[in-house]
């Protein structure tokens, strides 16, 4: 079984775990993303988006790395990391 283009770890009780870690961060990173756009400061918020890019592109190169799910970690998380790079282009550049 895979999760996120990684085999999960042993099965067991510690796979809710693993999956409620990942989820975890996954919250924190869109709630700091949301208060930015809710500030109202377009260009702190492409820092930002910038910044946290880089938690799908490390995601992407781990599970390349671990010679897992290419075509997963290219379309989940290669393309949600160009996303990201994408929408905060314009806002650093001072673009609405």
């Amino acid at each position: 079984m895979h999760s996120f283009g990684l085999p999960l770890p042993e099965a067991g009780v510690n796979v809710a775990w693993w999956l409620r870690l990942k989820g975890v961060r996954d919250v924190v990173s869109g709630l700091v993303v949301l208060s930015l756009m809710v500030s109202g400061e377009p260009r702190l918020l492409g820092v930002v988006l910038l910044i946290e890019a880089m938690i799908p592109a490390g995601d992407m190169a781990l599970i390349l790395a671990a010679r897992n799910s290419a075509g997963c970690a290219l379309s989940i998380h290669g393309t949600t990391a160009l996303l990201m790079v994408a929408a905060a282009t314009p806002l650093i550049a001072g673009l609405r």
